[in-house]
């Protein structure tokens, strides 16, 4: 699989169940249910996507938009999708949106 097969959106609620599996997987201390939910509802002040492929999350990350800057609060991929360039794309993604908004 090439990161370009991969679609980036906005994570959504319904994404939650897949987003933490992976979490769990990528990470020693995960995230809850209602740490996401919070987040997710932060509305423009937060930044949240999935990456799909074939209709599985196999990547999340997500960022945070403070005064005038932003912060990148966690990424995370699938083991069995890492070094395809998925968190690059992300990446990439956040940085392009700080540009359109004029942030650090």
């Amino acid at each position: 699989m090439a990161a370009s097969r991969v679609t980036l959106r906005r994570m959504r609620e319904e994404d939650l169940p897949q987003v933490m599996v992976l979490d769990a997987l990528c990470f020693s201390t995960p995230w809850s249910r209602a740490t996401y939910l919070s987040e997710l509802k932060r509305g423009k002040r937060g930044h949240y996507l999935v990456a799909e492929w074939e209709n599985k999350v196999v990547g999340y990350a997500g960022s945070w938009i403070i005064d005038k800057e932003t912060q990148i609060t966690t990424v995370g991929v699938d083991p069995d999708h890492r070094r395809k360039g998925i968190a690059e794309r992300m990446m990439i993604a956040f940085i392009e949106e700080a540009w359109r908004r004029n942030l650090e």
